[in-house]
């Protein structure tokens, strides 16, 4: 199906565009969403809408999230963890075109990057995975019992938790500071979105010189993962121990 780029957004997808705006919530759409936005003049042709913040929002985006949930759309966060570090995922009361969820990503600014430890995806490789699992595991709490055993539960998972955090390693999002510092406008599908101002060369960092060629995602992700991308990289999680955590209990 083709999609005029005059095309206005659906009502279940401007309603979280127009509940972060009213909340004063400084985004910009990212990754995927740029790419096609950019390239194809749609954001409507994916199975996600992907967007982002700095850290310093956080709060802000929760309260957001009061009148969003209201609305009838499930919120979840890392992945459907207890703790909220760097992605909030809202989901659709139905999908629209393909589309579901939006994903928003926060990044937090450290020296010349904006990072995200992507705490909930542990390195495969890694013993200390099993630290995570058990930590996710143990704080699952089932309508039935007590608060009291729940808040037991959720002690003793944020425990083990700490321990993962201490020696598990994961896959970082590393973005240098100057894509994420300044902004300009696009307009798509007759709304105005915030850009990283240069949207073009990260692009190019992010997906590679060929980023404007449409091509299937297995063979673009092949390429790219065999290239000599330096966004993602493995580190410990330790290395930014300071990163503030909003549990969600």
């Amino acid at each position: 199906m083709t999609i005029s780029e005059n095309t206005f957004l659906p009502e279940p997808i401007s309603y979280i565009f127009d509940q972060l705006e009213k909340s004063n919530i400084f985004y910009w759409i990212d990754a995927g969403t740029l790419l096609k936005g950019v390239r194809d003049k749609t954001i409507l042709e994916s199975s996600d809408i992907d967007i982002s913040i700095h850290s310093a929002q956080v709060k802000d985006v929760l309260n957001a999230l009061t009148c969003i949930e209201e609305r009838g759309y499930k919120v979840q966060y890392n992945g459907g963890n207890l703790m909220l570090e760097d992605l909030i995922t809202i989901s659709l009361p139905f999908s629209v075109n393909k589309i579901t969820s939006i994903d928003i990503y926060i990044y937090h600014e450290k020296k010349s990057f904006f990072i995200r430890r992507s705490y909930h995806k542990p390195l495969k490789d890694s013993y200390f995975k099993y630290l995570f699992y058990l930590s996710k595991k143990i704080s699952k709490c089932d309508k039935g019992k007590s608060s009291e055993k729940c808040k037991i539960r959720f002690i003793f998972s944020r425990f083990i938790f700490y321990f993962y955090e201490l020696f598990g390693k994961t896959m970082w999002w590393m973005i240098p500071r100057q894509y994420f510092s300044d902004f300009s406008t696009l307009k798509i599908h007759s709304r105005v979105f915030r850009v990283p101002k240069l949207y073009k060369e990260y692009l190019c960092f992010r997906y590679g010189d060929n980023w404007s060629v449409p091509i299937e995602r297995s063979e673009w992700f092949q390429d790219w993962n065999a290239g000599e991308s330096k966004i993602l990289v493995s580190r410990r999680l330790f290395t930014l121990f300071s990163i503030k955590k909003y549990w969600i209990n």
